[in-house]
């Protein structure tokens, strides 16, 4: 492995810091990706997890509901409102973002 000595003016070392905190990337992880020719994006808001749990969450509520109805033919008010206090909970932290 070999090390390279940069040196950067205030506003380089600025834009790097920017870039790191953008992405969660150390700093010689960033230049090594760059040199490769990667194609870096910033990490996606830290609520994008919370999301992705809270969809899965629906995705399971409907199907349980899919099941109750196709054999009972009918859907309880609470399988039906515990759903839709989720999608209340995902439209909130979509509107936060």
């Amino acid at each position: 492995m070999k090390q390279l000595h940069v040196f950067l003016s205030d506003a380089e070392q600025t834009h790097l810091d920017t870039q790191l905190d953008a992405t969660g990337m150390t700093a010689s992880a960033f230049i090594r990706s760059l040199i490769m020719g990667a194609d870096l994006k910033p990490r996606p808001p830290e609520v994008y997890a919370e999301l992705l749990r809270l969809i899965a969450a629906i995705g399971n509520n409907i199907n349980q509901i899919a099941r109750v109805a196709n054999g009972t033919g009918r859907v309880r008010q609470t399988e039906i409102d515990a759903l839709l206090e989720l999608l209340s909970e995902v439209w909130r932290l979509v509107k936060s973002l």
